[in-house]
């Protein structure tokens, strides 16, 4: 794809290249400007040492939080890790699951309390 006898590369004349290409060049030195001028989320992460320094740190603890869940450490870390935890956490909401089913049936005292019906003392 050279340039041929009538001025044009691959189609397009020379100048209309080179116009495009200028058009470019000048909306990427914009760009750059406006990043080394502090302006947008780009040029304020480069320009701003407090921005730049809070987030660096942000990044270190959720590096130090990732880390500490992996090794099992914690709650979380536990919970994930731990096969044992995790069936059990599962067999108590399956558990709460069915007694919330029940009293919305309106069995047991609890049942009956929540339906607004008397519940009968045993003697």
């Amino acid at each position: 794809m050279g340039l041929r006898a009538d001025g044009q590369v691959g189609g397009r004349r020379c100048g209309d290249v080179t116009n495009q290409a200028s058009e470019g060049i000048a909306e990427l030195t914009g760009l750059i400007k406006d990043v080394r001028g502090g302006r947008g989320t780009v040029g304020k992460l480069m320009t701003d040492q407090q921005l730049y320094d809070e987030l660096h740190r942000f990044v270190a603890t959720a590096g130090d939080v990732t880390r500490t869940i992996r090794e099992g450490r914690g709650t979380a870390g536990r919970l994930i890790n731990d096969p044992k935890i995790a069936n059990s956490l599962e067999a108590s909401l399956r558990n709460l699951e069915e007694m919330t089913r029940r009293i919305n049936a309106g069995e047991g005292s609890l049942g009956h309390a929540a339906q607004g019906r008397r519940v009968r003392r045993r003697r």
